[in-house]
């Protein structure tokens, strides 16, 4: 089981009880499997009955329809200190690619001294949500300028691809926090993404206008929101950031950030190759349990990006591994046989 789709914060809390519900959605890239919903959360109070989190179809931005899968757990089982809360799907729910869903959350009873405090965010963060309420238990709903916490996990149905835990970093004692690989893709016919970051000041490195065998283009950035194509990034890897993460040497190349997202890019040229395996190495200076590292693959077909692995249970300043194993290149290769795949972690 991997993490699939998520935004995490804890910038505000919502109070959920009764008849007031609230929903966050998120974007398909693949078609996926979905296997649980973690959600960010704190019990306040003793409220009673049941914790219900469920997933509904989108029409017009909002939750619509009956629910297409649901979870329900004893309140009571409801952690109170600030905490991922899993709600496992009692079996695997599959969805259609390219298509926006909503989590719906909401709790049997509850009153304003007895609630449930959902995290969201204080703008309109995530690109690919829309945050809903409804003061009527779903029978109708209001967008918001928000974004709900969550986490889906699951896997890819088709391409497949295998994926790995979610990320676990610990805070830096610095105010930046940084992101660095120790290896990077390989060009061979089995591409690596194994990356390690320290910053670099040397000159940029310039993608050849004409992908050939050996062709690589490493980016890097720190961005308020993720970018949802793959245009090369604000850094360009210099020669020798280049050669420093061509090989699982502990040389690292950094990226660091306050408050936004720290992402490394990776472009290899793989050539007629119908599949390749993804690895990278690195370290976070931010604990991957506070936020989570995740490794991506474009998919040109339907311009998402597809996470193929994370990592969410290794401390701060540890190497750790992605891995991703892709068994058909045909909607990841561009005109040229280059794959993207890209490294990120929301400094938080």
């Amino acid at each position: 089981m991997a993490l699939l789709y998520s935004y995490e914060t804890a910038a505000q809390f919502i109070d959920t009880y009764g008849s007031i519900w609230f929903s966050t959605s998120f974007t398909t890239g693949s078609t996926p499997n979905i296997q649980s919903i973690e959600l960010f959360l704190t019990r306040v109070g003793s409220p009673t009955g049941n914790a219900i989190v469920s997933i509904r179809a989108n029409s017009a931005g909002k939750p619509s329809g009956s629910d297409i899968a649901t979870v329900t757990r004893a309140v009571s089982g409801i952690g109170t200190g600030q905490q991922w809360e899993t709600f496992t799907l009692s079996s695997e729910t599959i969805l259609s690619a390219s298509t926006v869903y909503h989590i719906v959350w909401r709790l049997s009873a509850g009153d304003s001294g007895n609630y449930v405090a959902w995290y969201r965010s204080t703008t309109d963060a995530f690109p690919d949500g829309n945050f809903c309420t409804s003061v009527d238990s779903g029978a109708n709903w209001t967008t918001t300028g928000y974004d709900g916490s969550f986490r889906v996990n699951g896997y890819i149905s088709s391409p497949s691809a295998s994926i790995s835990k979610s990320p676990s970093a610990s805070p830096s004692p610095s105010s930046s926090i940084s992101l660095s690989p120790s290896a990077s893709p390989s060009p061979s016919s089995s591409s690596s993404l194994s990356v390690s970051l320290s910053p670099s000041l040397s000159p940029s490195l310039s993608p050849s206008l004409s992908p050939s065998p050996g062709y690589s283009g490493y980016t890097r950035g720190n961005y308020v929101v993720l970018p949802a194509n793959d245009n090369d990034l604000e850094t360009s890897y210099s020669a020798q950031d280049v050669i420093d993460v061509d090989s699982d040497n502990s040389v690292r190349v950094g990226q660091s950030s306050v408050g936004e997202y720290m992402i490394h890019q990776y472009k290899n040229f793989v050539g007629s190759d119908s599949t390749c395996k993804l690895h990278w190495n690195g370290q976070a200076t931010q604990s991957t349990i506070t936020s989570t590292v995740y490794l991506q693959i474009y998919n040109r077909n339907t311009t998402t990006w597809d996470t193929v692995d994370s990592e969410n249970t290794i401390g701060a300043n540890t190497d750790f591994d992605l891995n991703a194993n892709i068994a058909d290149l045909t909607d990841y290769k561009d005109a040229s046989n280059v794959i993207s795949c890209r490294i990120y972690q929301l400094a938080v």
